[in-house]
Protein backbone atom coordinates (compact mmCIF):
# COMPACT_ATOMS: atom_id res chain seq x y z
CA UNK A 1 0.00 0.00 0.00
CA UNK A 2 1.34 3.42 -1.19
CA UNK A 3 2.72 5.78 1.59
CA UNK A 4 -0.37 8.29 0.62
CA UNK A 5 -3.02 6.02 1.70
CA UNK A 6 -0.96 4.69 5.21
CA UNK A 7 -1.19 8.05 6.06
CA UNK A 8 -4.54 9.65 5.84
CA UNK A 9 -5.71 13.52 5.79
CA UNK A 10 -8.58 14.76 6.99
CA UNK A 11 -10.25 17.67 4.77
CA UNK A 12 -11.38 21.79 5.94
CA UNK A 13 -13.89 23.52 4.28
CA UNK A 14 -13.82 27.05 5.67
CA UNK A 15 -16.89 29.43 5.06
CA UNK A 16 -17.30 32.66 6.59
CA UNK A 17 -20.21 35.40 6.15
CA UNK A 18 -20.09 38.34 7.22
CA UNK A 19 -23.43 40.15 8.36
CA UNK A 20 -25.06 43.06 9.88
CA UNK A 21 -25.27 43.80 13.50
CA UNK A 22 -26.24 41.29 16.17
CA UNK A 23 -22.55 39.72 17.92
CA UNK A 24 -22.70 36.92 19.82
CA UNK A 25 -21.08 38.66 22.79
CA UNK A 26 -17.51 37.66 23.46
CA UNK A 27 -17.52 34.08 22.60
CA UNK A 28 -14.83 32.71 20.98
CA UNK A 29 -15.30 29.46 19.32
CA UNK A 30 -18.30 27.18 19.82
CA UNK A 31 -18.13 23.20 19.02
CA UNK A 32 -21.35 21.52 17.53
CA UNK A 33 -22.26 17.65 17.79
CA UNK A 34 -25.70 17.96 16.57
CA UNK A 35 -26.72 16.69 13.15
CA UNK A 36 -28.96 19.61 12.41
CA UNK A 37 -25.70 21.08 11.19
CA UNK A 38 -22.50 20.34 8.42
CA UNK A 39 -19.88 22.23 10.85
CA UNK A 40 -18.19 20.73 13.81
CA UNK A 41 -16.82 24.00 15.19
CA UNK A 42 -17.59 27.55 14.55
CA UNK A 43 -15.25 31.18 15.41
CA UNK A 44 -16.79 34.10 16.25
CA UNK A 45 -14.09 35.47 13.96
CA UNK A 46 -14.90 39.33 14.29
CA UNK A 47 -14.06 39.15 18.10
CA UNK A 48 -10.27 38.23 17.21
CA UNK A 49 -9.38 41.59 15.07
CA UNK A 50 -11.76 44.85 13.92
CA UNK A 51 -9.96 44.18 10.93
CA UNK A 52 -11.66 40.89 10.29
CA UNK A 53 -14.99 42.92 9.09
CA UNK A 54 -15.92 45.94 7.28
CA UNK A 55 -15.79 49.34 9.54
CA UNK A 56 -19.12 50.10 10.71
CA UNK A 57 -19.59 53.21 8.91
CA UNK A 58 -19.00 51.21 6.01
CA UNK A 59 -22.19 51.19 4.24
CA UNK A 60 -22.69 48.01 2.31
CA UNK A 61 -25.52 46.26 0.21
CA UNK A 62 -27.22 42.86 1.68
CA UNK A 63 -26.12 39.61 -0.99
CA UNK A 64 -28.44 37.13 0.92
CA UNK A 65 -30.96 36.33 3.92
CA UNK A 66 -28.62 33.95 6.33
CA UNK A 67 -31.38 31.21 5.30
CA UNK A 68 -29.98 31.90 1.68
CA UNK A 69 -33.03 33.68 0.53
CA UNK A 70 -33.69 37.12 -1.54
CA UNK A 71 -33.55 40.23 0.78
CA UNK A 72 -36.31 42.13 1.14
CA UNK A 73 -36.24 46.10 -0.96
CA UNK A 74 -35.24 47.35 2.60
CA UNK A 75 -32.75 44.96 3.43
CA UNK A 76 -30.90 45.03 0.17
CA UNK A 77 -30.59 48.97 0.33
CA UNK A 78 -27.02 50.08 1.75
CA UNK A 79 -26.49 50.77 5.05
CA UNK A 80 -23.82 51.27 7.37
CA UNK A 81 -22.70 48.12 10.65
CA UNK A 82 -21.51 47.48 12.98
CA UNK A 83 -20.81 44.03 11.31
CA UNK A 84 -19.90 40.69 12.64
CA UNK A 85 -18.42 37.73 11.40
CA UNK A 86 -18.38 33.55 11.84
CA UNK A 87 -16.27 31.14 10.44
CA UNK A 88 -17.20 27.78 10.24
CA UNK A 89 -15.23 24.67 9.63
CA UNK A 90 -16.48 21.72 8.11
CA UNK A 91 -14.57 18.58 7.92
CA UNK A 92 -14.08 16.28 4.74
CA UNK A 93 -12.88 13.31 4.01
CA UNK A 94 -13.55 9.96 2.10
CA UNK A 95 -15.73 8.82 5.08
CA UNK A 96 -17.65 11.66 4.80
CA UNK A 97 -18.21 13.74 1.52
CA UNK A 98 -18.57 17.17 1.28
CA UNK A 99 -21.54 18.45 -1.17
CA UNK A 100 -19.50 21.11 -3.67
CA UNK A 101 -21.70 21.32 -6.59
CA UNK A 102 -22.72 25.12 -7.68
CA UNK A 103 -25.94 26.22 -6.18
CA UNK A 104 -27.46 29.88 -6.56
CA UNK A 105 -28.20 31.54 -3.21
CA UNK A 106 -30.54 34.21 -3.24
CA UNK A 107 -29.94 38.32 -4.06
CA UNK A 108 -27.20 39.21 -5.32
CA UNK A 109 -24.77 36.27 -3.59
CA UNK A 110 -23.91 34.53 -6.70
CA UNK A 111 -23.26 30.69 -7.15
CA UNK A 112 -21.58 28.69 -4.31
CA UNK A 113 -20.77 25.26 -3.59
CA UNK A 114 -23.72 23.90 -2.07
CA UNK A 115 -21.97 23.09 1.56
CA UNK A 116 -22.32 27.07 1.66
CA UNK A 117 -26.14 27.09 1.74
CA UNK A 118 -25.90 24.16 3.97
CA UNK A 119 -23.17 25.72 6.52
CA UNK A 120 -25.86 29.25 6.34
CA UNK A 121 -28.98 26.71 6.63
CA UNK A 122 -27.11 25.10 9.66
CA UNK A 123 -26.29 28.08 11.49
CA UNK A 124 -30.06 28.97 11.18
CA UNK A 125 -31.02 25.99 12.76
CA UNK A 126 -28.95 26.07 15.52
CA UNK A 127 -29.81 29.93 16.46
CA UNK A 128 -26.57 31.08 15.72
CA UNK A 129 -28.37 33.57 13.27
CA UNK A 130 -32.25 34.53 12.39
CA UNK A 131 -33.22 33.21 9.15
CA UNK A 132 -33.56 36.83 7.90
CA UNK A 133 -30.33 37.87 9.53
CA UNK A 134 -28.17 40.15 6.43
CA UNK A 135 -25.32 38.30 4.74
CA UNK A 136 -23.01 40.71 3.31
CA UNK A 137 -20.15 38.79 2.27
CA UNK A 138 -19.48 35.34 2.18
CA UNK A 139 -15.67 33.39 2.06
CA UNK A 140 -15.17 30.12 1.14
CA UNK A 141 -11.79 27.97 1.36
CA UNK A 142 -11.12 24.35 0.52
CA UNK A 143 -8.14 23.33 2.66
CA UNK A 144 -7.25 19.98 1.52
CA UNK A 145 -4.18 19.05 4.07
CA UNK A 146 -6.37 20.43 7.22
CA UNK A 147 -5.57 17.81 9.94
CA UNK A 148 -3.37 15.08 10.07
CA UNK A 149 -5.54 11.78 11.10
CA UNK A 150 -4.06 8.95 13.20
CA UNK A 151 -4.64 5.69 11.54
CA UNK A 152 -2.80 2.03 12.59
CA UNK A 153 -0.80 2.00 10.13
CA UNK A 154 0.71 5.78 11.21
CA UNK A 155 3.43 4.54 13.52
CA UNK A 156 5.16 2.58 10.85
CA UNK A 157 5.28 5.01 8.26
CA UNK A 158 6.71 7.27 10.71
CA UNK A 159 8.98 4.79 12.04
CA UNK A 160 10.70 4.44 8.47
CA UNK A 161 9.95 7.87 7.16
CA UNK A 162 11.33 10.51 9.80
CA UNK A 163 14.73 8.71 10.14
CA UNK A 164 15.05 8.61 6.80
CA UNK A 165 14.42 12.34 6.43
CA UNK A 166 17.02 12.76 9.25
CA UNK A 167 20.32 11.01 7.01
CA UNK A 168 19.37 13.41 4.39
CA UNK A 169 19.70 16.29 6.70
CA UNK A 170 16.06 17.55 7.44
CA UNK A 171 14.24 17.21 10.55
CA UNK A 172 10.78 17.45 9.88
CA UNK A 173 8.73 18.43 12.37
CA UNK A 174 5.42 20.66 12.80
CA UNK A 175 1.58 19.60 12.64
CA UNK A 176 2.19 17.92 9.21
CA UNK A 177 6.74 17.53 9.56
CA UNK A 178 6.06 15.15 12.07
CA UNK A 179 1.97 13.40 11.26
CA UNK A 180 1.17 13.70 15.16
CA UNK A 181 -2.10 15.50 15.75
CA UNK A 182 -1.58 14.08 19.14
CA UNK A 183 1.23 16.57 19.85
CA UNK A 184 0.09 19.40 16.75
CA UNK A 185 -1.50 22.08 18.66
CA UNK A 186 0.50 25.77 18.63
CA UNK A 187 2.64 25.02 22.18
CA UNK A 188 3.64 21.46 21.08
CA UNK A 189 5.01 22.75 17.46
CA UNK A 190 6.95 25.52 19.32
CA UNK A 191 8.74 22.44 21.55
CA UNK A 192 9.03 20.01 18.52
CA UNK A 193 11.47 23.08 16.81
CA UNK A 194 13.13 23.77 20.16
CA UNK A 195 13.68 19.97 21.16
CA UNK A 196 14.54 19.67 17.38
CA UNK A 197 17.71 22.03 17.61
CA UNK A 198 18.59 20.85 20.80
CA UNK A 199 18.81 17.18 18.98
CA UNK A 200 20.69 18.75 16.46
CA UNK A 201 23.24 20.93 18.27
CA UNK A 202 23.59 18.24 21.26
CA UNK A 203 22.01 15.32 20.34
CA UNK A 204 19.49 15.49 23.77
CA UNK A 205 15.81 13.39 23.37
CA UNK A 206 12.97 14.88 21.38
CA UNK A 207 10.85 14.50 24.20
CA UNK A 208 7.70 15.98 22.40
CA UNK A 209 7.95 13.70 19.10
CA UNK A 210 8.75 10.49 20.59
CA UNK A 211 6.48 10.23 23.82
CA UNK A 212 3.19 12.44 23.25
CA UNK A 213 2.01 10.13 26.43
CA UNK A 214 4.14 11.77 28.80
CA UNK A 215 4.52 14.93 27.70
CA UNK A 216 0.75 15.30 27.46
CA UNK A 217 0.19 13.92 30.94
CA UNK A 218 2.63 16.43 32.68
CA UNK A 219 1.52 18.21 35.20
CA UNK A 220 3.30 22.23 34.70
CA UNK A 221 5.89 22.52 38.03
CA UNK A 222 8.31 25.06 36.06
CA UNK A 223 6.19 28.11 36.44
CA UNK A 224 4.33 29.30 39.48
CA UNK A 225 2.06 32.38 39.69
CA UNK A 226 1.11 34.60 42.51
CA UNK A 227 -1.32 37.58 42.61
CA UNK A 228 0.39 40.81 44.15
CA UNK A 229 -1.44 43.70 46.10
CA UNK A 230 -1.22 46.04 42.91
CA UNK A 231 -2.81 42.90 40.61
CA UNK A 232 0.04 41.91 38.87
CA UNK A 233 1.03 38.48 38.41
CA UNK A 234 4.18 37.16 38.80
CA UNK A 235 5.99 34.16 37.22
CA UNK A 236 8.89 32.87 39.02
CA UNK A 237 10.91 29.64 37.40
CA UNK A 238 12.31 27.00 39.50
CA UNK A 239 15.37 25.96 37.37
CA UNK A 240 16.56 29.51 37.49
CA UNK A 241 14.42 31.30 40.37
CA UNK A 242 13.92 34.70 38.50
CA UNK A 243 11.26 36.43 38.63
CA UNK A 244 9.13 37.96 36.25
CA UNK A 245 6.01 40.72 36.18
CA UNK A 246 3.49 40.17 33.65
Amino acid sequence: MPPTVLLRILTVVLITPCLHRSPHGNKCWLYFPEDNCPFYRTSVFSNYADSNCPAAHKQLHTLCTADGSDPSPEQSAAAAGPYWSLMFEVSESSCKPVHQQPIKLGGTAGTWPAIVQETLLGAVATHLVSASAEVVSLHHRRIKHGYPTPSLSRNAVLEQALPWLQQHGIWSRGRFGSYKYEVANQDHSLMLGVEAVDNILFGTQELTLNHPDIVNGAKNKVMHYKQTPAGRKVGRCSVCSSGSSI
